[in-house]
């Protein structure tokens, strides 16, 4: 597959789009947004996995962990610093709660809303900001954040759709198997 340029790369999609659009036909395309996009009301892993260190080295935990990956990391100190599933649920939903909807969350639920380029976000993020920032639109999206409602999905429904690949803070699932993640 060739190389392309940004702006020839916004050309292409935006003629794919307007001739899916002349045949009644809808984008082929979806988003997939990391971490970034709920930055800066939302720390980034690096800061997560930081705070997570330093609570577990109040318990005595430093141990390191067992392979340098990034994730292996991350999953190791999150867990190290709350062991019980319930208490980093309730770790994350204290990050991630209250917290206002970030610019980059807003920007792409504007582009959602009249689904020209897309209907469908995949996240690996836990936070729940881009259904709300829909929602403050007047758009009420199907979530997929737990492998229980993976049913809600469909890949030409006419609903925006967010699917959280590692669950929300609001799901549990996530909370068990953090050394799951990517």
């Amino acid at each position: 597959m060739p190389i392309i340029d940004l702006r020839n790369a916004a050309s292409k999609i935006r003629q794919i789009v307007e001739q899916r659009k002349e045949r009644d036909q809808p984008s082929p395309f979806f988003f997939i947004v990391g971490a970034g996009i709920s930055r800066p009301e939302i720390p980034l892993a690096s800061k997560i996995e930081e705070h997570c260190r330093r609570e577990a080295e109040k318990y005595a935990r430093t141990d390191p962990p067992r392979s340098d990956a990034p994730i292996d990391s991350y999953s190791h100190w999150m867990n190290e610093a709350f062991p019980s599933a319930v208490e980093r649920q309730a770790y994350l939903r204290g990050l991630m709660e209250s917290k206002p909807i970030s610019k980059a969350n807003l920007r792409l639920a504007h582009l959602l809303l009249d689904h020209k380029i897309a209907r469908t976000v995949f996240t690996p993020n836990f936070d729940d900001m881009l259904t709300k920032a829909l929602q403050l639109f007047g758009r009420h999206p199907i979530v997929c954040d737990h492998p229980l409602t993976v049913d809600r999905m469909r890949i030409q429904s006419d609903d925006t759709q967010v699917i959280h690949v590692h669950g929300s803070y609001r799901s549990e699932e996530h909370t068990s198997e953090l050394h799951s993640l990517t």
